[in-house]
């Protein structure tokens, strides 16, 4: 069976090497992968709008564990105050707002994944995402989320 490399994998014999020197796979980033997150916006009427990012860099445990406890409810976000698209369809003018449905939170698909063929987020690690969701959490994603009830 031949085997062919894609730009940016990652070398299976240096990750044997580095699990040899001591290194836990399941426990740290793996060189050489980036971590995609997806993500959606979904109304209260269930319409439903996907969207993905790939950061430069793969997620640990421990980061991915510290993503998902600093997230509205495990797996909600406003995607505007962490520099994530707009996947609102209102939002991109494909729709028209209607306050009996549409909200801000997007949802996190859970668990972001490994990846190494897809294009990077311009200059943007999944270590600087994670920081910009605590630092959004640490302020209470702008007193939004006391005030509002998640729509489902």
């Amino acid at each position: 069976m031949k085997t062919r490399t894609v730009a940016g994998a990652v070398d299976p014999e240096s990750i044997a090497r580095w699990e040899n020197e001591g290194g836990d796979i399941r426990q740290r980033a793996i060189p050489g992968l980036n971590t995609r997150v997806e993500y959606l916006y979904r109304d209260a009427a269930n319409g439903r709008s996907f969207g993905a990012v790939v950061f430069r860099g793969s997620a640990t445990p421990e980061q991915l564990r510290r993503l998902r406890a600093a997230l509205i409810s495990s797996d909600l976000l406003f995607a505007d105050q962490v520099g994530l698209a707009s996947l609102a369809p209102w939002r991109r003018g494909e729709a028209v707002y209607d306050e009996n449905l549409d909200h801000e939170y997007h949802e996190l698909v859970w668990p972001p994944r490994a990846t190494t063929v897809e294009p990077i987020a311009p200059v943007t690690t999944i270590q600087a995402f994670l920081r910009r969701v605590e630092r959004r959490a640490r302020d209470n994603w702008g007193q939004r989320v006391s005030s509002e009830v998640i729509p489902w």
